[in-house]
């Protein structure tokens, strides 16, 4: 909720500092209007930052929780300029758009928007970063980089948005309530991760490591309203690092076996090939003949 509102402030401020004019705006991207996209909010969140609709099955893992927020993605996923919306869309066409995304099921997004509405990388560029005034920067006390990487949009982000590459796209969008995992490219959940057990943690190949992160974090400061889903979560990851500790000891006992098994098993037939058999024995024996012809005779020695 804390974030919601500081959102509402930086848009406002946005719309207030902009340092950008229509002259400035790409080509064919100078339509205006003076009204923006509203949306209602069981939280009451402002319309431009997040739908309150469910999500699409697999759009994302993870879904309903207290206050019905995204917890695959950052926030700024879910956010849309509103100044872009006015002088590239306009209020009708986005209102329709919104319409047909509830219909579906899904939540709005900067992804959906520029693909429904055809927006080019230049344009969403151009009003993500371009039209960001350092005084609001400086207002709230962030660096430009914290500032995108909050509330829109980092260049990876940008770049992520129109690689085509969902994985990509789900690694720098990742919100803070959230696991990427590089194994399948997919984002998992405080929510997931209260949802399932141990087995299906190393199934996925979790990094462990960074869902203890997400659990605490979950504990903490303004997500303290999911510390029900850490708890229950805590416990299934200490039971997923027991899995995979038992799963490597029992992956090395078995090597350690089968080494013992084949360094001391040799077969009938190699013991029998470094064995000489009798007839072999007998060739390299001198018989009684044999030996005296080699030795010479008195006569032979006196000659």
């Amino acid at each position: 909720m804390k974030k919601a509102v500081l959102g509402i402030l930086v848009l406002f401020m946005a719309v207030s500092l902009s340092a950008c004019n229509t002259a400035d705006t790409p080509n064919s991207y100078k339509e205006e209007s003076s009204t923006t996209v509203t949306e209602s909010h069981s939280d009451g969140e402002n319309s431009t930052n997040e739908s309150n609709g469910s999500l699409a099955a697999g759009e994302e893992i993870g879904g309903g929780n207290p206050s019905n927020a995204c917890l695959e993605h950052c926030f700024s996923f879910h956010s849309i300029d509103i100044k872009m919306i006015n002088e590239c869309v306009g209020q009708d066409l986005a209102n329709a758009w919104e319409a047909k995304e509830r219909a579906l099921g899904h939540r709005i997004s900067i992804l959906s928007f520029i693909k429904e509405f055809e927006i080019p990388k230049d344009v969403l560029t151009y009003y993500a970063r371009d039209c960001i005034s350092d005084s609001l920067f400086e207002t709230l006390g962030l660096s430009a980089e914290e500032y995108y990487q909050e509330y829109g949009y980092t260049l990876e982000q940008i770049d992520a948005l129109y690689s085509g590459d969902e994985s990509r796209i789900n690694k720098a969008f990742c919100g803070p309530l959230a696991v990427y995992n590089d194994k399948d490219g997919k984002l998992y959940s405080i929510e997931w991760l209260s949802e399932h057990d141990a087995s299906d943690y190393v199934e996925a190949g979790l990094p462990l490591d960074e869902v203890e992160s997400v659990i605490e974090l979950a504990q903490t400061g303004e997500y303290i309203e999911y510390a029900s889903m850490a708890e229950t979560a805590q416990d299934t990851m200490i039971a997923a690092v027991a899995l995979e500790v038992e799963m490597i000891n029992s992956q090395t006992e078995s090597k350690v076996s089968d080494s013992s098994e084949t360094g001391s098993v040799s077969d009938d037939s190699e013991v029998e090939s470094t064995t000489p058999d009798s007839s072999e024995t007998e060739s390299t024996t001198l018989d009684d003949s044999e030996t005296e012809s080699m030795v010479p005779d008195d006569s032979e020695i006196e000659r």
